[in-house]
């Protein structure tokens, strides 16, 4: 961590200190005595920031607490302590923009969450950088058209949804992003009439039953 970083973490803390004058830094550890959390506790509730640790010693999350509830942006980083996400809390509710990160430091995942479900445009990453899959979400489930990719940038599925159910056309892509399949779905079941190809040239088309 850099020496502003610190800085600034104490100056925060001193700021908490001074507005809840009962609160108490506190200090947790585990059982080998490496230092597991600190912050502070005010009627033996978190308020204000606090870290906590892996047993390893390294750095696993930063946060600031409101009661006992996590208040604002809280950090998160994997068991050599780099970030792995940026998240944003109220009163215990996840809410806004959140990003999640690959070793890298390349974008993962990036969205927005509404009282704590997932909410609007959710863009997922590959480590390359290439786009994985884009869609919405309404209510915490998918709904809307969802497009996904492979690895390599070719398109791989095209699935609309209703509620998180698959609903409304599909379309299903080979490695190229030529079309293999596509037709209707309800509730996740092939419905009408689908057709199919090769090479992304139709060969044939077969008429589905919901049994």
């Amino acid at each position: 961590m850099s020496r502003y970083s610190i800085k600034l973490y104490l100056f925060v803390l001193l700021c908490f200190c001074a507005l809840n004058v009962n609160a108490q830094l506190t200090k947790l550890y585990y059982a080998t005595g490496v230092l597991k959390a600190e912050g502070l506790l005010k009627d033996s509730l978190k308020v204000g920031p606090w870290k906590f640790y892996y047993t390893n010693g390294k750095l696993n999350m930063e946060a600031t607490y409101d009661e006992n509830y996590l208040d604002g942006e809280c950090r998160l980083y994997d068991t050599s302590a780099i970030l792995e996400a940026v998240e944003y809390w109220h009163k215990g509710v996840q809410i806004g923009v959140q990003k999640h990160f690959y070793a890298n430091g390349k974008i993962k995942k990036i969205g927005a969450f509404a009282n704590g479900l997932y909410d609007g445009e959710w863009v997922y990453y590959y480590e390359n950088n290439n786009l994985k899959r884009v869609g919405s979400y309404k209510n915490g489930l998918p709904n809307g058209k969802w497009k996904y990719w492979n690895e390599s940038g070719f398109a791989s599925e095209e699935i609309h949804y209703m509620e998180g159910h698959e609903t409304g056309h599909t379309k299903f892509f080979d490695e190229q992003g030529r079309i293999l399949q596509e037709g209707d779905k309800i509730d996740g079941v092939a419905v009408g009439i689908w057709k199919f190809y090769k090479n992304g040239v139709l060969k044939r088309e077969k008429k589905m039953r919901i049994k």
